[in-house]
């Protein structure tokens, strides 16, 4: 006898193999960490990068690995793909690329390429990894890079001037579409430029937004929306808040100008936009405010300080980063070489977590000088067994594959206007009536990753993508 049942099988994700109709260990709930997520600090004094793995707590494994690279480096920016990092590396006035090994380690792929400017401070790369740029401070130039497939590095033209002192701290929209640069140094209190950029496909650069802040512009954060951008104003003590309009224009949030620590420099914000953390590593004085200042983010992008507001995060905070879950986030101090690690409540306040601080095994970690790998979103697939109308369908999702964690949530679509927001990865549903139904499954792993890349001007948490959804076409018979 023919069987009234019809076995549908559909994988939406290129190189995923279906796997045999049995429940996964990341459909069954699996509750280890993400295996691969690594934190990198550069060190300026010793020339070396420290690598950690970090464990499912979110807390850093010790001890770091050391690894030697050229003369003073700083900022360190990675692909979205988690494939390739750039350290910049003052002391040559270079960017040195790196390949990402599985467990974090890094080989370098062509020695330190010339920015052609002096004392490069600032460095960005755009969400598709495809172009960096750097600050020039002593030659008042921005340089850009055509990132090319195998990671190496070549300048796209020569530096351009911004046409004022001492650019310094960059940031790219979530759309690839703007680049903005802040100019200033620690003395002075403006008036600094805060100058955009459109950036056209081939790398060329044009200014579109020019504004104005009474600190010199240090790090930037930008909205995962890419409506909000957060300047740390250096000397100001202050961070300054803008929206960004469809043309790249900027205009000052309602308040504009939010109190901060001493000597305002690193910027973070959490991977859903809901706050964020600015790092002072204060200056030489005894009664200097050295601290980490929390806020949320409002409907209208002003800020508000989090309860216990400004945070203890030891001598001289600087780099800062938050995790791609948005559950930690991670401070380096200039002066004592430690790294400290904090647990983020639902307020947004900090915690410090057990273990902390942690010596980085190097000297100096400055501006920019914390990024993690990003968090890669999940593949999603499924099986349907599909009976006659009036009785269950069943659906398996065990195909369905995350690369660096499991999977937390199953979202299904039935197609009859019958939705389940967390269906698990087995659900089953009953069609009424025969026809023709689209069935849509979307998940998120366990560090909140989904179908969209998350990133903040200069840091991808959540390399997020279409392969996250897949659909089929059901029909259902009398």
């Amino acid at each position: 006898m023919r069987s009234h049942s019809a076995f549908l099988c559909v994988v939406f994700s290129v190189g995923v193999t279906l796997a045999p109709a049995t429940p996964s260990p990341a459909a069954a709930g699996s509750t280890s960490g993400p295996p691969g997520r690594v934190l990198y600090s550069t060190n300026a004094d010793s020339a070396n990068i420290s690598i950690f793995p970090v464990g499912p707590a979110g807390t850093p494994r010790q001890p770091a690995k050391l690894l030697a690279t050229s003369s003073d480096p700083n900022g360190m920016v990675i692909t979205a793909d988690g494939r390739t990092a750039f350290v910049m590396n003052r002391g040559v006035h270079g960017v040195t690329p790196y390949s990402i090994g599985p467990k974090g380690n890094l080989t370098a792929l062509s020695s330190p390429v010339a920015t052609g400017g002096l004392f490069p401070f600032g460095i960005t790369i755009t969400p598709a990894g495809n172009l960096l740029f750097t600050s020039n401070i002593d030659s008042g130039t921005i340089s850009t890079f055509a990132i090319h497939g195998d990671g190496t590095l070549s300048l796209v033209a020569d530096p351009l001037p911004t046409g004022f002192d001492s650019p310094r701290g960059v940031a790219v929209t979530p759309d690839g579409r703007f680049l903005y640069v802040g100019h200033g140094r620690p003395t002075d209190h403006g008036p600094n430029a805060l100058i955009g950029f459109a950036i056209d496909r081939d790398g060329t650069l044009r200014e579109v937004s020019r504004t104005f802040t009474s600190g010199a512009g240090a790090q930037m954060a930008i909205s995962p929306d890419g409506r909000l951008l957060y300047l740390a104003g250096q000397g100001a003590r202050a961070v300054f808040g803008y929206h960004i309009a469809q043309d790249g224009t900027l205009t000052p949030v309602p308040g504009e100008k939010f109190a901060a620590g001493e000597n305002t420099e690193g910027a973070a914000i959490t991977p859903d936009g809901h706050h964020l953390y600015i790092a002072s590593p204060g200056l030489t004085r005894p009664d200097t405010q050295r601290n980490v200042s929390a806020y949320t983010i409002n409907d209208n992008g002003s800020l508000t300080p989090v309860t216990g507001s400004p945070f203890q995060a030891g001598a001289g905070p600087l780099g800062i980063v938050a995790s791609p879950d948005g559950r930690h986030l991670y401070v380096s101090n200039v002066d004592s070489s430690d790294l400290h690690i904090f647990a983020i409540g639902t307020d947004g306040g900090l915690r410090q977590v057990a273990r902390s601080p942690l010596p980085t095994g190097g000297i100096t970690p400055g501006f920019q000088a914390l990024t993690l790998t990003p968090n890669q979103g999940p593949a999603a697939a499924f099986v349907a067994d599909v009976p006659r109308a009036g009785n269950a369908a069943r659906f398996d999702a065990s195909p369905s594959t995350d690369p660096d964690g499991h999977i937390a949530q199953f979202a299904w679509d039935f197609g009859d206007g019958t939705r389940l927001d967390d269906g698990g990865s087995n659900p089953t549903h009953a069609y009424r009536r025969p026809g023709t139904y689209t069935v849509t499954l979307t998940i998120t792993d366990n560090e909140t990753c989904s179908t969209s890349r998350v990133f903040t001007g200069s840091q991808t948490l959540c390399n997020g993508s279409a392969a996250a959804q897949a659909s089929h076409v059901l029909t259902i018979q009398h």
